[in-house]
């Protein structure tokens, strides 16, 4: 019989195969050295770690939903932000984790107007449940809906993803060539989310008609692009079954770091 990881007290284990939908995205773009790293960060988690720019997202979320689009609102929130990046009774980290926020937004602002974020009848995405992909547990949670607006929308429901994460980051690049990798990594990882997205609305009853592909979209703010929802989806959605099926098998397989354990 195996013997059980000792863990450090702040790391949560994983013991079914369960994955988020940026991990499942990533998985599937990244190369076999990158995978192994994907699939290690998803089932061994730092219970204390607070995902990074939530509380920009937390924002723009605010913004985008409320059909008034507070401009003063969105303000108030980025002046906290930056009030908080610069405030010594935060952390060090604290304090770098709000100027992040800061800049997140301002590269949202600075691109609204182009992804025709307020002409869009948006609203809040609930939380929603966990749904089996061959074996592999599956969470999708977009940061929007399109459509719920009475009067605003065609009957169709679709999905936003705001993607403000920096890494893999284009701009930290001294060779085009990098810059052209990772903006198709990026660009690639938001197009198999968009057919999760799809996913999920179809676990939720949703028929393919009355999904609206045409404005799902992942706002990519590092990126300054609306990636909009695949033509080849039905190709994508296959690879995504044939991915889970995959991380399924490997899931008992996958060791913790040498720094997560005591």
């Amino acid at each position: 019989m195996a013997k059980p990881h000792l863990l450090r007290p702040d790391i949560r284990e994983r013991l079914n195969p369960q994955v988020s939908a940026y991990g499942l995205a990533e998985f599937i773009v990244s190369n076999p050295v990158q995978q192994g790293s994907v699939l290690h960060d998803q089932r061994f988690q730092n219970r204390i770690v607070t995902p990074k720019n939530t509380e920009a997202l937390n924002v723009i979320r605010h913004y985008a939903a409320d059909m008034s689009r507070d401009a003063k609102a969105f303000v108030r929130g980025r002046e906290a932000l930056e009030d908080k990046s610069n405030n010594s009774v935060w952390t060090d980290g604290q304090r770098d984790e709000a100027a992040r926020c800061v800049e997140v937004l301002d590269l949202f602002w600075a691109n609204k107007q182009v992804w025709g974020v307020d002409s869009l009848p948006l609203s809040t995405a609930s939380r929603f449940d966990r749904f089996d992909v061959s074996g592999l547990t599956l969470s999708v949670q977009p940061d929007l809906l399109i459509g719920g607006h009475p009067g605003t929308s065609d009957g169709k429901t679709g999905v936003v993803f705001i993607r403000a994460q920096k890494a893999p980051n284009p701009d930290d690049c001294a060779r085009p060539e990098t810059r052209e990798r990772r903006e198709t990594f990026r660009r690639e990882t938001a197009r198999y989310l968009l057919v999760m997205g799809w996913m999920l609305m179809e676990r939720q009853g949703l028929a393919l008609q009355h999904f609206d592909r045409k404005r799902s979209v992942v706002w990519d703010v590092r990126l300054r692009e609306a990636i909009e929802y695949p033509s080849d989806h039905r190709t994508r959605e296959k690879t995504v079954i044939a991915a889970a099926q995959q991380i399924a098998r490997l899931w008992p397989t996958i060791p913790p770091k040498p720094s997560d354990l005591i």
